[in-house]
């Protein structure tokens, strides 16, 4: 499952063996073996594996053309004139540049020292034989909207966020901190956090700091200024306030009552 992105290049997503789940921003799409989808330049998209196991070949590039506009989230079928391009296209591209190629946030390929003569073009060419080829014998799949795949992802999403708070529970975050891991815009994750968790990205933050805090107080290994750092607090005095702030006493109060409550059950 790759949780999502955006860029300002063209992709595509030919579903090797399996199949998958697709977000191409808000709509979902399940797809399979043999049909390929076009991400244009800007829209966020995401893919799952929909079972045990998917082989996807993914190619991104840059092209400005208005010819292009024909594969604005376009789901196609391949024929075998085109499996056989895209098989070319990969062929040049091992033979051009170094492995590996199945790194997920890879930014950059290695350029080979002494690739085969004129593989940079052939890749080019091959890469414009095959557009041209989808665009005269048009195969496009029928593109039925997911809800199921859409609240999937959505969840998905809701998830990512959680982890990454959980994760940086012993920082001081920013709501921009979490968009900016999370790649989607501030006002999309603060409405969909709100609509499936019932409070605020921050407000849920605060909550597990708080539950933390009472965990590492009732356990009475570390002091409150050990436990305030630990936390991510600049000082214990403003560990205290926020302490109280959420919960109605101290963390001194606090602590006397999970004292009496663990004497209680011994």
């Amino acid at each position: 499952m790759f949780s999502g992105e955006k860029h300002d290049f063209w992709e595509f997503a030919y579903i090797n063996k399996g199949e998958v789940g697709v977000m191409a921003d808000n709509a979902g799409y399940t797809l399979k073996e043999g049909e390929i989808i076009f991400h244009r330049p800007n829209e966020y998209h995401n893919i799952w594996a929909n079972g045990v196991y998917a082989n996807v070949i993914i190619v991104t590039f840059i092209c400005n053309d208005k010819a292009m506009s024909f594969f604005n989230r376009k789901i196609m079928r391949l024929h075998n004139l085109q499996k056989n391009l895209l098989s070319l296209i990969l062929k040049e591209g091992h033979e051009t540049f170094s492995d590996p190629f199945d790194l997920l946030y890879q930014t950059k390929l290695i350029k080979k020292d002494n690739p085969p003569f004129g593989s940079e073009q052939l890749i080019k060419t091959y890469l414009e034989q095959f557009l041209i080829s989808l665009i005269r014998f048009d195969m496009s799949v029928d593109k039925k909207t997911s809800s199921f795949a859409k609240d999937v992802n959505e969840d998905r999403i809701v998830e990512a966020v959680v982890r990454f708070l959980e994760n940086n529970i012993k920082r001081q975050l920013s709501l921009d901190e979490v968009c900016k891991d999370i790649c989607f815009s501030k006002s999309y994750i603060k409405h969909l956090f709100s609509e499936k968790k019932k409070m605020g990205i921050m407000q849920y933050f605060f909550a597990l700091k708080i539950k933390e805090a009472k965990r590492l107080i009732s356990e009475g290994i570390l002091n409150f200024t050990q436990i305030s750092e630990t936390l991510g607090f600049s000082s214990v005095h403003y560990f205290s306030r926020f302490f109280k702030s959420k919960t109605g006493m101290s963390p001194r109060q606090y602590s006397n009552i999970a004292k009496k409550t663990s004497t209680n059950k011994i």
